[in-house]
């Protein structure tokens, strides 16, 4: 079975939009109700009329990311052309109080059931993103550069020849996570480090003094596992990487920009299918228990200390167990 997560059914609208992290803190999980097609973004909803699938949903809100007053939403089941699901990114940007659509981007050469905008990242005016149905499922990452209200396509990332490829897909770019838009994290949880069949593996994208982009690393877990989709779901604060795994998330570190990223630590965490960094916290989303929990991990002497304090929500969640572990930061109805 594909890692790469299906978008909610419109008949689902509770959600934790609200879980947040910002300002340091972790707001209340509430539920959300929105339109099928609908974003909800803390408080806000957005849509847009510009992205829309050959006969189904778009997939609209199946990457969110966020930078100060920009807002990209991938929508990796938008009909191009005619090319069903070849995918595309919708930006918003916020003018006072409110959103207002000010792009739409493609990818170059996107062909049909590349799944372009599955996952999106931004920051400091580069956009990063995912398409990981391209090259026949191995998945690809491209990132454009801001100018003005366009984006310019500047590299297109596939995996180096000597990437442990294994009998499946890799899926390079199931998750993606930047911080400054020098260094992207693409999670490929099909690979096959080690001999490991599925054991997953995360690409390190660094951009030079030249403003080139390459895939510098591939990192595995210390211990790679069969079947553990390690890098399923990832984060990026500038200088620690988290990074989903079978019952934990392992956590490296990059000591100065540019440097190569290695292994911190490893929480042991069962169920974690989400991450996000804020505030000096690691938070964790976990499935089980018909509601799913957050789990915050407080950086303390160079290390995330544990126990985490766990949040729990406040009401019952209607469709899949779970869901609330699909984001850390916001959710979407998916129609």
């Amino acid at each position: 079975m594909s890692t790469r997560e299906q978008a909610a059914p419109a008949a689902v609208i509770a959600t934790l939009a609200a879980c947040a992290l910002l300002g340091g803190l972790l707001a209340t999980p509430r539920a959300a109700h929105a339109a099928p097609g609908d974003v909800v973004w803390g408080s806000d909803t957005v849509t847009s009329t510009s992205v829309a699938g050959c006969g189904g949903p778009s997939g609209f809100g199946s990457g969110l990311a966020v930078d100060g007053d920009t807002l990209a939403v991938g929508a990796d089941g938008s009909c191009v052309d005619g090319a069903a699901s070849e995918g595309a990114v919708v930006v918003f940007d916020r003018l006072g109080s409110a959103w207002s659509e000010s792009s739409v981007v493609t990818r170059p050469n996107g062909a049909a059931q590349e799944g372009f905008g599955h996952r999106v990242a931004i920051a400091a005016g580069i956009l990063a993103v995912s398409a990981p149905g391209a090259d026949g499922g191995d998945g690809a990452i491209d990132v454009f550069v801001r100018l003005g209200r366009r984006f310019r396509a500047v590299a297109s990332l596939a995996l180096p020849d000597g990437a442990p490829r294994g009998t499946a897909a890799a899926e390079l770019g199931a998750s993606l996570a930047t911080a400054d838009g020098v260094t992207i994290l693409a999670g490929a949880p099909g690979l096959t480090p080690g001999g490991a069949e599925g054991a997953g593996a995360v690409a390190v994208v660094t951009r030079d003094s030249g403003g080139d982009f390459a895939v510098t690393q591939i990192l595995a877990a210390p211990t790679p596992t069969a079947g553990a989709h390690f890098g399923a779901a990832v984060a990026f604060d500038g200088r620690h990487l988290a990074a989903t795994s079978a019952g934990a998330v392992e956590i490296f570190e990059q000591r100065a920009p540019g440097d190569p990223l290695v292994h911190l630590q490893t929480l042991p965490v069962a169920g974690a299918v989400g991450v996000a960094f804020g505030g000096g916290r690691l938070a964790v989303t976990t499935t089980g228990g018909g509601t799913g929990a957050i789990r915050v991990y407080a950086l303390a002497d160079g290390q995330f200390a544990t126990p985490p304090t766990t949040i729990t929500p406040s009401i019952a969640l209607t469709g899949p167990v779970g869901l609330s572990g699909v984001g850390v930061a916001a959710a979407t109805t998916g129609g």
